[in-house]
């Protein structure tokens, strides 16, 4: 979509669509030279504005009509796309849109063992391990939509002259009295009002802002706290990160970085669930890959099989009404490969994660 003329243009269509990548590779020279490329490797936690390039999508939906977001991704080699899928499906779900698609599943190479592209999820864990978490916060609605809306209204009259003036549907936003951070705490779309040609877009908030997000930019951390779902991503090691129901202890590692996500399977609030999945990843690469000395690029030197992953140590408290819980560490197929000890006390449920187990999946039941 192209600017405030391209919102126009789609508000006559049955749905809208929006695409936006992470820091997409960039080509100096030739486009698409797989050995001349780099990317930034920045997490997007780290942005200074709450919500980030997610915010420039909410700022194109158009009142009344569903909105889909067709192509989106955090690009691979970066150490920080285990944060994608938690973000993008829990900001989605609080801005109530109707579909997102992350950016490709992959190529025929799929036995390869290794990732081998920028955008390919088909063999890269720090996107594939989160999936059935964001399916859960999005598709199961265990996140729900903010409780509150933001409105631009643009003069329909006024849309070739903002144009005109190089004015972006973002500098219409923030002339309205809008910033676009508010895209955490509150619904976002825009309305084309039939002529008017003279008037000044406006905006309208209604209902009070709120949602189970927090994007805390000094920090660089962003936190999940629903009935059902708790997420913890970005600088969250070395630290204690209380939710909800929930407390996280996260032991530092090399980069200060990590993604814990937990989701009642069954949908129930957290305490009186009694099947939860704990996603917990950080950094995820080939076996060799070869970094240039700035590590915004490898070239062609994508690297061998096996991906390494990263293992998170963590202190997990839950709060249950569960009297006997039973932990296991999951292969990458699903299936049990260890148990891990956890005991219960005052309604306490305490239990600590950690490399040794060698997964990214923990499944939390009770009778």
């Amino acid at each position: 979509m192209a600017g405030l003329a391209g919102g126009y243009r789609e508000s006559f269509s049955d749905y809208v669509d929006m695409h936006t990548y992470w820091q997409h590779p960039r080509f100096p020279h030739v486009k698409w030279d797989s050995s001349d490329w780099t990317i930034s490797n920045t997490a997007m936690v780290d942005a200074k504005n709450a919500g980030a390039n997610l915010s420039g999508l909410a700022a194109y939906r158009v009142a009344g009509k569903p909105f889909t977001v067709s192509e989106y991704d955090h690009p691979a080699p970066s150490h920080y796309t285990a944060e994608m899928f938690p973000i993008m499906a829990s900001l989605a779900a609080v801005q109530d849109w109707d579909a997102f698609f992350q950016f490709d599943y992959g190529g025929t190479n799929r036995d390869s063992g290794r990732i081998d592209g920028y955008f390919s999820l088909q063999q890269h864990p720090g996107k594939l391990a989160f999936l059935p978490a964001a399916a859960l916060m999005f598709r199961h609605a265990n996140v729900a939509p903010a409780t509150g809306q933001s409105q631009l209204t643009v003069p329909a009259g006024q849309v070739d002259t903002l144009t005109a003036q190089n004015i972006t549907i973002a500098d219409a936003w923030k002339k309205a009295g809008v910033d676009l951070s508010e895209v955490i705490g509150r619904r976002l779309s825009v309305r084309f009002e039939p002529g008017n040609e003279l008037a000044a877009p406006q905006s309208t908030r209604t209902g009070a802002v709120g949602s189970a997000l927090v994007w805390d930019t000094d920090a660089r951390l962003y936190t999940v706290d629903a009935s059902a779902v708790k997420a913890v991503v970005g600088r969250c090691t070395g630290r204690t990160t209380r939710l909800t129901g929930a407390m996280f202890e996260v032991q530092t590692n090399a980069r200060d970085f990590a993604v814990l996500t937990l989701n009642a399977a069954d949908g129930k609030p957290l305490a009186d669930s009694r099947h939860l999945l704990l996603t917990a990843a950080g950094n995820v690469e080939n076996t060799g890959m070869g970094w240039n000395a700035d590590q915004t690029s490898v070239g062609r030197q994508w690297g061998s099989a096996p991906t390494r992953c990263e293992g998170i140590g963590a202190k997990v408290t839950l709060a249950t009404t569960a009297t006997v819980v039973k932990i296991l560490a999951l292969t990458g197929s699903g299936l049990p490969a260890g148990e891990v000890p956890a005991t219960i006390t005052d309604g306490k449920l305490r239990f600590e994660i950690g490399a040794k187990y060698k997964t990214l999946w923990y499944e939390i039941t009770a009778p």
